[in-house]
């Protein structure tokens, strides 16, 4: 993340590719900063995983929302098997992200849809780069081990 006073549209995108995810202008408000750091921390000691409440406020009871869990382990495995092929390809990558966030939304896993988006932006502005897909892949491995638990 980097941080700035002041912000020209080419210093923007200068930023951009140089690997900075997000870019937070000063001064800013503490919401604000608490949104950056959360997209940018995924692995936060605090950070939850897999949150089971909003899983059943969207699926509506524990047997849904465990055999929806399931359905999104085997997505997770074959995606993370997928990867690399996978982000070379911008259109087939994207979309598979987007089917990603609903999954995650009706399963909970908020720390992977929150690393999906940004993933999703980048590759919109520039394609995937080395540490938004690391960063992506940590949060895919941690939600895998979560759902095996």
């Amino acid at each position: 993340m980097a941080t700035t006073a002041e912000l020209e549209p080419d210093d923007r995108q200068s930023l951009l590719d140089a690997g900075f995810s997000e870019i937070l202008l000063k001064p800013c408000g503490l919401a604000e900063l608490q949104r950056v750091l959360a997209l940018v921390q995924p692995d936060r000691p605090d950070a939850c995983v897999l949150d089971d409440r909003a899983a059943l406020t969207t699926t509506g009871d524990a047997t849904t929302m465990r055999a929806l869990r399931l359905l999104l382990r085997e997505e997770l495995a074959l995606l993370h098997q997928e990867l690399d092929a996978l982000s070379r390809d911008h259109t087939g990558f994207s979309e598979r992200l987007h089917r990603l966030r609903s999954s995650c939304g009706f399963c909970g896993a908020a720390t992977l849809s929150t690393q999906t988006v940004l993933l999703q932006r980048q590759l919109l502005l520039r394609g995937a780069t080395p540490v938004a897909l690391a960063r992506f892949r940590k949060a895919l491995l941690a939600t895998l081990q979560a759902l095996d638990s």
